[in-house]
């Protein structure tokens, strides 16, 4: 007695157009996630924000204008109209400009490393998209072999060349691709509803269903002192406590200051004047000794945390390229195996076929087949992963020109 066999034609059908649409490239999702995610807009806006700051607190001294007016004369012949303007002779201001620099350099390493953590989370969603996709396109071209093997044997059967228990076990095995052919189809949906998500999109549409693999081409020559965010930082908090021991240093100069005066209030006529004034600091109490004592001790303490991070950061490295080589190793290997394997079942459908081999050599040549294919998804899935951990190790952005 055959058994009835439930078909998915629809589901098979919308797979299949939707993974032979052209592939969106890593580089492509990665744009895409880097504009539109929130979560990207607020550090820009962050950005900005520490821009503006810091141009403020290393701006120029301030100029200001002091006037009044009295219902009588001013007996203490108070002036009713004054411009100040101090004048930076010292480099004061320059000192103060190097500070906001370093504050920009840290906004910018912050910047960097929020793409860097959307570009993670894009490219695993996009590996893991990927994978999905891979596996059920091996599954689909199981299910096919399957129907062939099925219909073979259903002739072998009404031949009386077989018992229709063999029948029944490929029916069965039809059955369970089919299951399988569900199950993997499931998976892509979980998998695009997490690569909408990373990306900041709310649908995906055929044309981005497809994936391409993440190429170790994609990664450059390493230069993590331009591009990873830790040094960055690092460099930039240097370079901050540098500006402040020099500006430590320029507090114990004086102060200048140019003042335009008009009229005091008790006369009655327009006179003018101009006034240098400086102001010389004395005894602060060690404060500007203390201060660059302070500065210079934390701009060695950077100093240290940089060598030692460049040794962290080179090991890195090393560790993510001998990863990416093995995955590469791994899935040459695995994909000779594939072939290999292609070959075996082919020749062994063929022998069924002809009455020479038994359903069950079939099946063995079959579950081989499937294992290669598993092993060769995996070996993939994996170098996806290998090829995103190392442009993270090396802190390289695919946005980088």
């Amino acid at each position: 007695m055959r058994m009835l066999r439930i078909r998915f034609v629809p589901a098979i059908v919308s797979i299949a157009l939707a993974t032979s649409a052209t592939a969106q490239s890593p580089r492509e999702v990665v744009h895409r996630a880097l504009q539109n995610r929130a979560k990207m807009k607020g550090a820009y806006a962050q950005n900005s924000a520490a821009r503006d700051i810091a141009a403020s607190t290393s701006a120029y001294p301030l100029t200001r204008i002091e006037t009044g007016d009295t219902t009588r004369p001013d007996p203490t012949g108070g002036e009713d109209l004054t411009l100040f303007q101090p004048i930076d002779i010292f480099g004061k201001t320059r000192a103060a400009h190097a500070a906001g620099a370093a504050v920009v350099r840290n906004a910018d390493a912050n910047l960097r490393l929020a793409q860097l953590n959307i570009q993670h989370e894009t490219l695993t969603a996009y590996a893991a998209l990927g994978n999905a996709i891979r596996s059920h396109v091996y599954a689909l071209s199981q299910l096919k072999t399957l129907k062939q093997v099925a219909e073979a044997t259903r002739k072998l059967v009404g031949a009386k060349v077989l018992p229709e228990t063999q029948l029944i076990r490929a029916e069965l095995e039809l059955s369970r691709a089919e299951q399988i052919d569900i199950d993997r189809l499931a998976a892509i949906q979980v998998a695009r509803v997490r690569m909408q998500q990373a990306m900041g999109v709310t649908e995906l549409n055929f044309t981005e269903s497809g994936t391409e693999p993440i190429e170790p081409t994609l990664l450059k020559k390493a230069d993590p002192e331009h591009r990873l965010p830790e040094m960055l930082s690092l460099m930039a908090e240097r370079d901050g406590f540098h500006a402040d021991f020099e500006a430590a240093k320029l507090s114990r100069l004086p102060d200048v200051e140019i003042q335009v005066r008009r009229t005091p209030f008790s006369s009655f006529e327009d006179r003018y004047g101009v006034r240098l004034e400086l102001i010389i600091p004395l005894w602060d109490h060690g404060a500007a000794k203390n201060k660059m004592a302070a500065a210079r001790k934390q701009s060695q303490a950077s100093s240290l945390e940089i060598l030692d991070l460049k040794s962290r950061i080179a090991a890195d490295i090393e560790s993510a390229t001998i990863q990416v080589n093995a995955c590469q190793r791994s899935l040459a290997a695995y994909e000779r195996i594939v072939d290999g394997s292609k070959v075996i079942l082919a020749k062994t459908k063929r022998g069924f076929e002809l009455g020479a081999l038994s359903l069950l050599e079939v099946f063995d040549a079959k579950r081989s087949l499937d294992d290669a294919l598993a092993g060769l998804a995996s070996a993939q899935y994996s170098l996806d992963l290998a090829v995103e951990a190392a442009l993270q190790a090396q802190g390289q952005l695919l946005e980088d020109k």
